[in-house]
């Protein structure tokens, strides 16, 4: 199962939030739960008129008493525990975000007992990101250094994104083969720094359709031609 949540608005501020599971195989979506923590007509009411406050159960918006930052968890716990019984389904993988806390918290609760274990699938784009987001840090962190990594002819926020890019490819074409993709991440680094002097590419994917020009023209039993121009992913 893909699971994600998402607010009303961006931040942990939003009111309201959503989590959804998508079963992979058939791409649709299997279930889902909607929380409020704000009722408009409960901040309304002044009093404590407990009569009100019953009959207005029924139709109350507010769901849920926690914060914000923490609805994707509770979505994702109250999908878990109903799995069996709405849809006679164990939800046995979670494919999410990396940093996601939703895995831990369903993990916790043992919601299949003890002899069934919940695995944990990252989802490729998020860990590109990552790899993005831990770059982008580590260059902003170095321009107060005498040895800064970052500016031009360095580690720009271009070559970032392209590191970004090709290391999401890397992962989504070659997770089959560790050793493979250990040397096409490799690559990347070569890739980066080669000249027209000094090309490096024979760490990059191989074909066609590869994602260095360099490897594509090779392919196409042409001249690779120069390096200037090939400034952003292809």
């Amino acid at each position: 199962m893909s699971y994600d949540g998402a607010w009303q608005r961006r931040g942990f501020s939003s009111h309201n939030g959503v989590g959804v599971v998508i079963d992979l195989l058939i791409a649709l979506p299997i279930d889902f739960e909607v929380l409020s923590n704000y009722c408009s007509k409960c901040e309304a009411k002044t009093d404590s008129d407990q009569d009100w406050k019953e009959k207005h159960k029924v139709s109350c918006s507010r769901n849920y008493e926690g914060a914000s930052g923490s609805m994707d968890v509770e979505c994702a716990l109250r999908i878990w525990k109903r799995s069996i019984e709405e849809h006679s389904l164990r939800y046995t993988t979670m494919l999410s975000d990396g940093d996601s806390k939703a895995y831990g918290a369903v993990c916790d609760v043992n919601v299949h007992g003890d002899r069934i274990s919940i695995e944990k699938e990252d989802c490729i784009n998020h860990v590109a990101k990552e790899m993005g987001t831990a770059l982008r840090k580590l260059a902003n962190a170095s321009k107060t250094q005498k040895t800064a990594i970052a500016g031009k002819g360095k580690l720009s926020f271009l070559k970032i994104k392209r590191i970004q890019s090709y290391y999401g490819k890397a992962i989504n074409t070659y997770s089959y083969d560790v050793p493979l993709l250990q040397n096409c991440i490799m690559g990347i680094l070569l890739h980066l720094s080669s000249t027209n002097e000094h090309p490096k590419h024979v760490h990059c994917p191989p074909g066609k359709s590869s994602w260095c020009f360099w490897q594509r023209a090779i392919a196409k039993s042409e001249e690779p031609g120069s390096h200037k121009g090939h400034d952003t992913p292809s």
